[in-house]
């Protein structure tokens, strides 16, 4: 059972470091277009969403690998336990 819930953990932290440069660069650059649009007056959607569209996009191009690399890691491992499980019960 604790395998279980260390393959629950480790998908979770997995998650969560893999969202996490994406989540925090549209955060970061919500917050300075929202500073812009209160200092301008200028209140448009499209202002608020294509930077985040571009810096989520160039978080991909840079980092995509190793993001891919992480859950690819976690997949395989994944599977390998999965598999465990299998021979464990027919023991």
């Amino acid at each position: 059972m604790s395998s279980l819930l260390d393959m629950w953990r480790e998908g979770l932290i997995t998650a969560a470091l893999v969202a996490a440069p994406l989540v925090v660069g549209a955060m970061i650059i919500g917050v300075v277009t929202s500073l812009l649009q209160a200092a301008t007056q200028m209140n448009d959607a499209s202002f608020s969403f294509v930077p985040k569209l571009l810096v989520i996009g160039l978080v991909l191009a840079l980092g995509g690998h190793a993001l891919l690399d992480r859950l690819s890691h976690y997949t395989a491992s994944a599977v390998r336990a999965a598999g465990e499980v299998g021979l464990e019960d027919r023991q």
